[in-house]
């Protein structure tokens, strides 16, 4: 569990990019049996079993030079289904993510100075890849590595075994294979798959 402060410093729990007016609520027993209302944040699939990330807002004290005045504090947890069960009416659809074409799954970094491209592909969360705010989905970076001249992956987290699960790049010779998660050609080895659930497997938030 996490605790944040909320209007007094400032900060508060993350919400994943989603409006605060936005994150539907949801309904999270505890281990007393005490059941309270909650934001949700995320939703995600692991081994057969949906885990919710939460947010419980609580009131707090804030001290200033006048003496204390009257605040609240976020608390970030996750608890799974069926731990956490669905309000009536609340859209759950939002916390489902984009189609695999839309997602900004790689950080473009400005290439080394004497480096022959102008651009380094990157996975999200490769060091390597600074603190670069660019990001690409699968088709736009494919078409950018398409151009040697243009743009290379990293040698050091190596997104051409995602983009090129053939494992022949642009420059080997013929058209560029496109990833698995433009929806050509999906398998066993698709890693971007993230084919959400029904109720059939315990969890909600698809309709």
């Amino acid at each position: 569990m996490h605790a944040q402060t909320g209007t007094g410093g400032g900060t508060s729990a993350g919400t994943n990019g989603i409006p605060r007016d936005r994150l539907p609520r949801a309904l999270v027993c505890l281990a007393d049996d005490q059941i309270l209302e909650v934001r949700v944040t995320r939703r995600r699939h692991f081994r057969g079993v949906w885990w919710y990330d939460l947010v419980l807002t609580l009131p707090d004290r804030r001290d200033t030079p006048r003496g204390p005045v009257r605040d609240v504090t976020e608390v970030a947890f996750s608890a799974p289904y069926p731990d956490v069960q669905p309000i009536p009416g609340e859209d759950y659809t939002i916390l489902a993510p984009p189609p695999p074409e839309e997602r900004r799954r790689w950080r473009l970094s400005e290439a080394p100075p004497g480096s022959p491209h102008d651009v380094v592909v990157h996975r999200l969360h490769c060091a390597q890849g600074g603190m670069s705010q660019q990001l690409a989905t699968d088709r736009e970076a494919l078409r950018m590595l398409a151009d040697p001249e243009e743009a290379v992956t990293c040698s050091v987290c190596r997104p051409d075994r995602v983009l090129y699960p053939d494992g022949v790049g642009p420059h080997d010779g013929g058209e560029p294979p496109y990833p698995r998660s433009l929806g050509m050609g999906h398998g066993p080895g698709d890693l971007s798959a993230n084919v959400d659930r029904h109720l059939a497997e315990g969890g909600f938030g698809d309709s």
